[in-house]
């Protein structure tokens, strides 16, 4: 099964009643009227509380108030089965049996079926979870609770693709239950649908902004742009330790050890393996020796072992090196970090061969020297991008001349390996050490200036210029030139140089970075044919359909085929805020504006209510349709949100202005 966090609706448990907790004293002298009107406040207690844990997955309520209502109503059958789904959700199994009591469910007991799913799955029979939550939901259709254990289970079970339907089933019946779209998320991550998966946990921080499930779920998608999620978490919940541990990571992913080591410092205590992370933290900062220092305090473990693979390769020891990684099997599944010591070593890797584009990417260089050039160039083609930004498309057979010399091949595998590691400044340090041993050579040159495009843009172009020297068809080194010129406002210069990559190595991304780039720099003709040809290239990317559907919108041609794109791209990707705003916005121009209206408060609602674009839009429609009090709410909004000079706030403002003058 993959790995899945399974969320059992997190909820703070901080003031739960203990559960002996003491009954509600009375002294018996309240009048009868007063205990009617007691009995009735505990009748709607009950309810209220059922309806919130259906609704939005929160327990919190029930721990704190379920007890002592237990108490008051001991032979409340629905009490019962509510503070035992409560107690099961917060692993409090024995409490949870010892609540139900005698009050074993009917299947006509929604909430009594629910506590008995969650028991049972908790007891490893998933058998009987999956039998108890369908009874609940054929019970009661509409409770979002019961969607979300059945989600839980399906994903326990393996079956993703039924864990989400359950978590959207969830959703749409509480749509502000944060448990719920944190569930959707990350389920939906596991399956490679990310636009979805931010969008739900993006809505479930909105709706809970300190809760630690949901906001390192959404971390996970932000890499090291998600370190202030992971701070929040941290001062919600100073005591938990994963997300300190990731907080490590994130910043260390983005190049920043010593905010690494900040954290460290800060929560040492919790951390369960604070060894590792001080080494961590070293081999980043390039102190191989201070890593294994650290490390030969800690007990054997493959994190250790890979650890202190990477501090003796970065030592120049790569037999020993080779043989701690080979206990790292662990955490370094695929061998990849064995298969490139093994390599720069000049040795051919032997046993199963990783079926990753890294692992044939090293088993391709093994070959040089021991097979001709073009041999070896060939099967580096054929591994398309073994790390971000690195194709061989466009280099000739004399440009791996240079890696017959060891003094080159050595570091740029170790460089290739250490990257992959994410260890971004020692990987750098090893490329130019093989740029260094043999000046203007092409793929040093390349990888020296890929390594340093965060850090030095003008030598990282100057790389890149040495590299198109030695190699004028490289397709990766046009390609990373352009990247570098478009994020210093070199709009032309970028294009010239993406013409130049695409005309060796044509591809999707290529095509929309072309169109955007022309677009910015006025050139519509270029920018429309870039963004036919990227949907030729895939007639299924909602991404390449959207931004061509959008670029018709605006230019205001073709609108039937445009609108008939943005279909398609809903349909690939349903609940996109940006595909949604896209299909409402053509919808509209094309004189539907009831099902316009309907498609922009779709997207304003899954966007959240962020881009004052959507909003400006769904404002334009809802007063084309007579919506006027909605629209002016709207225009205010962005007025109130958007700096001055935005064009949005502007377009707002005359739009303001003609409704106010009737």
């Amino acid at each position: 099964m993959p790995k899945i966090v399974i969320l059992l609706l997190a909820a703070s448990l901080a003031a739960a009643l203990p559960v002996d907790a003491a009954p509600v004293a009375s002294d018996g002298t309240a009048r009868m009227g007063d205990m009617a009107m007691d009995a009735l406040s505990r009748r709607q207690a009950v309810d209220r509380l059922a309806g919130d844990l259906g609704a939005t997955g929160n327990i919190g309520p029930l721990l704190q108030e379920g007890e002592g209502l237990l108490s008051a109503q001991p032979d409340n059958r629905l009490l019962r089965h509510l503070v035992a789904t409560a107690r099961a959700a917060a692993g409090q199994d024995r409490a949870a049996r010892l609540a139900m009591g005698d009050a074993a469910p009917t299947e006509a007991e929604p909430w009594g079926q629910i506590a008995m799913a969650l028991l049972s799955r908790q007891a490893g029979d998933l058998a009987t979870a999956r039998t108890a939550a369908g009874a609940a939901i054929a019970a009661d259709p509409a409770n979002a609770y019961a969607r979300n254990v059945a989600g839980t289970i399906a994903a326990l079970h393996g079956d993703l693709p039924g864990a989400a339907n359950h978590f959207a089933a969830a959703v749409e019946r509480g749509p502000k239950g944060a448990p719920f779209l944190t569930n959707l998320g990350i389920v939906l991550a596991e399956l490679g649908d990310i636009g979805r998966a931010a969008q739900a946990l993006g809505r479930a921080v909105e709706l809970a902004p300190d809760d630690c499930p949901a906001l390192m779920a959404l971390a996970a998608l932000q890499g090291p742009a998600g370190a202030p999620l992971l701070a929040r978490c941290l001062e919600a919940d100073p005591g938990h330790s994963d997300a300190a541990a990731r907080l490590i990571q994130a910043h260390l992913s983005g190049g920043d050890p010593d905010a690494a080591r900040r954290v460290l410092d800060r929560h040492r205590g919790i951390l369960a393996e604070p060894g590792l992370a001080q080494a961590q933290i070293a081999l980043h900062e390039g102190q191989g020796a201070t890593a294994t220092a650290a490390l030969s305090r800690l007990d054997p473990s493959p994190d250790r072992a890979l650890l202190l693979a990477l501090a003796a390769a970065m030592a120049g020891d790569l037999a020993a090196a080779r043989d701690h990684a080979r206990q790292a099997e662990g955490v370094d599944p695929s061998g990849l970090v064995a298969m490139g010591l093994t390599v720069a070593m000049g040795q051919k890797p032997g046993g199963n061969l990783p079926d990753h584009p890294l692992g044939r990417a090293f088993a391709a260089l093994a070959g040089v020297g021991q097979v001709p050039d073009g041999q070896v160039l060939d099967a580096l083609t054929r591994t398309g991008e073994p790390l971000p930004g690195l194709r061989f498309e466009g280099m000739a057979p004399a440009d791996l001349a240079p890696l017959h010399d060891d003094a080159v091949r050595r570091p740029l595998v170790l460089g290739m390996m250490l990257d992959s590691a994410g260890l971004a400044g020692p990987a750098r340090d090893a490329f130019a050490a093989a740029a260094a041993s043999k000046p203007g050579a092409a793929l040093p040159e390349l990888l020296q200036a890929r390594s340093l495009g965060d850090t030095d843009r003008a030598a990282a172009l100057a790389g890149l210029d040495r590299a198109l020297a030695a190699s004028p068809r490289l397709a990766a080194a046009h390609r990373l030139k352009a990247d570098l010129l478009a994020r210093a406002g070199q709009g032309d210069g970028a294009l010239d140089h993406l013409a130049l990559a695409l005309a060796v190595h044509d591809d999707l991304n290529g095509r929309l970075m072309q169109g955007v780039l022309a677009e910015g720099t006025g050139q519509d003709d270029l920018a429309r044919t870039a963004y036919e040809r990227a949907v030729d290239l895939d007639p299924r990317s909602f991404v390449a359909l959207n931004q061509l559907a959008w670029f018709l919108a605006r230019q205001n041609r073709d609108l039937d085929r445009a609108l008939d794109m943005a279909l398609r791209a809903d349909s690939l990707q349903p609940g996109n805020a940006s595909i949604l705003d896209t299909k409402g916005w053509l919808l509209f121009l094309t004189g539907r504006t009831g099902d316009a209206v309907a498609a922009l408060r779709a997207a304003h609602d899954a966007d959240g209510g962020r881009r004052p674009e959507i909003a400006l839009h769904l404002a334009q429609v809802e007063a084309a349709a007579g919506n006027l009090p909605r629209a002016t709410e709207l225009l205010r909004d962005i007025a109130a949100a958007v700096p001055e000079s935005d064009s949005a706030r502007q377009e707002a403002a005359a739009l303001l202005a003609r409704i106010a003058g009737g």
